[in-house]
């Protein structure tokens, strides 16, 4: 079975997508048939699949296209990008697949600003957060008393107003001071990240 990247790269924003993607590799695994996944735009991208069960994945977040002759050397070079092999031994329940996605989104867009940062690039036009808004509605509803929730809704807040200033100083070219702010921004978002894996494994209760 293949997946068509119309689906694919979006399972990270689109629960729509998300769910037809999951529903298409459990009923390959079912078959026994093997599943291909295209459009695969990023590490974060293969981290969903990956705990979804996906055999195979193609797409730019992989490589681009390439001459056949290119293809040996490409594959002697080829080093998994870190993420996959941090998530690989990590469990995580196939009930909370939807938190994963929104938390691999959130990683994605983190990224971005630390690369801003680094790069010393004004920042770009915000993107709105599918995490937020699970903290604040579906994880609330459903964690809303357990410790684990409650410290991610308090990190969350903290992430968001650090990054705000963080990109408010990108704006105005004050590039050191911003850079100044990482390391607290990383270890905040570290603290979310294990905080929200708790619950995404079924604990922190």
């Amino acid at each position: 079975i293949k997946m068509d990247l119309q689906f694919v790269r979006n399972v990270l924003r689109d629960p729509k997508d998300l769910a037809i993607v999951a529903g298409t590799l459990t009923s390959a695994r079912l078959l026994e048939i093997e599943s291909v996944a295209e459009g695969v735009e990023s590490p974060e991208h293969a981290v969903v699949l990956m705990k979804l069960g996906c055999d195979t994945a193609q797409g730019f977040g992989i490589s681009r296209p390439m001459p056949a002759a290119d293809l040996p050397a490409w594959c002697a070079a080829y080093r998994p990008d870190p993420l996959l092999a941090e998530w690989s031994t990590r469990t995580w329940s196939r009930r909370q697949i939807a938190l994963l996605a929104h938390l691999m989104e959130h990683h994605r867009q983190s990224s971005c600003l630390y690369r801003q940062v680094e790069g010393r690039m004004e920042a770009g036009p915000g993107e709105s957060s599918p995490l937020g808004k699970w903290i604040g509605e579906t994880g609330k509803d459903s964690f809303g008393n357990r410790p684990a929730y409650l410290l991610a809704a308090r990190l969350w807040k903290e992430h968001l107003s650090l990054g705000t200033e963080i990109g408010d100083l990108l704006e105005k070219g004050r590039f050191e001071e911003a850079e100044r702010l990482l390391p607290q921004h990383r270890e905040i978002d570290e603290g979310l990240i294990r905080t929200l894996e708790e619950l995404g494994q079924g604990s922190g209760v």
